[in-house]
């Protein structure tokens, strides 16, 4: 095989291994014999590879953990953060809901007050002078 054809294809190789701005290493890509019959296709053999090691890490290695698990472990951490949020929003909107309740109560016993001849004729004097007060500033 000519050298040009060998380097076309090693070129060819890496970028079937280049996936999005990461690139894999191959072991097999810097032994290749393309000249031998047993090696017509090398991609066959570097399958056969990927599913030995996919194979070596679900036999159950103490430090890899099956895809679902991870999953579901994800997904339970999503939630619990989310129903934090949301008790977080429930509490704030408790507060909130009882300072409005506050400021209405304090309202409608200002009305009530005013009602009242001699109280809203001392608030009216009051204005009054707040009011003079201003003007000669």
């Amino acid at each position: 095989m000519s050298p040009v054809r060998r380097s076309l294809l090693q070129e060819k190789q890496k970028k079937s291994l280049t996936r999005s701005g990461v690139e894999y290493t191959s072991l097999e890509s810097d032994n290749l014999n393309l000249d031998s019959p047993g090696q017509a296709s090398p991609r066959l053999s570097s399958s056969s590879l990927n599913l030995n090691d996919d194979n070596k890490n679900n036999s159950g290695s103490p430090s890899s953990r099956p895809l679902g698990v991870k999953k579901s472990k994800i997904k339970r951490k999503i939630v619990d953060q989310t129903t934090s949020v949301i008790n977080t929003l429930e509490e704030g909107n408790k507060h909130f809901l009882e300072q409005l309740k506050k400021s209405s109560e304090q309202r409608q016993h200002d009305l009530e007050i005013q009602k009242h001849p001699n109280v809203r004729e001392y608030f009216e004097v009051v204005k009054a002078q707040i009011l003079q007060k201003r003007g000669h500033q």
